[in-house]
């Protein structure tokens, strides 16, 4: 950890707010680093921790992310891989008590770039109110 790294996670700390980005694979190795590099470095700066769970893929997911995090030198990215397939609810449900454990308490929310279809579902809900 750097001056600044530690810098800004005590800043962040002290103000209240411990945030974490929670990452879910599962056979993503082509995807992985182009996915991890969309993370803005202001977001990056902003995190205490960006934990990937790894649902035990069949390529090598968790060794792509392993290695983007020593090619990279990311220190706030830790890597989980999962003993069995838990599936996409099981998954996320060892993501969230891994955070639950580490002092995060989530709001829920999703990536706020939905697709179109998310966007679609959205807008009829809200127009039936």
């Amino acid at each position: 950890m750097t001056a600044t790294d530690a810098q800004q996670s005590t800043s962040s700390v002290s103000r209240g707010k411990r945030i974490g980005l929670f990452v879910i694979a599962y056979n993503a190795v082509n995807k992985l680093d182009w996915t991890l590099d969309r993370i803005p470095k202001e977001v990056w700066d902003k995190v205490e921790e960006v934990f990937l769970f790894d649902d035990c893929s069949t390529d090598n997911t968790y060794y792509a992310a392993v290695g983007y995090k020593s090619v990279k030198g990311i220190q706030k990215l830790t890597v989980h891989r999962n003993a069995s397939n838990l599936r996409y609810g099981g998954n996320q449900k060892a993501g969230y008590q891994y955070a639950i454990a580490r002092g995060h308490r989530g709001t829920g929310r999703t990536p706020p770039r939905p697709g179109r279809a998310s966007r679609r579902r959205y807008r009829a809900r809200t127009k039936r109110r």
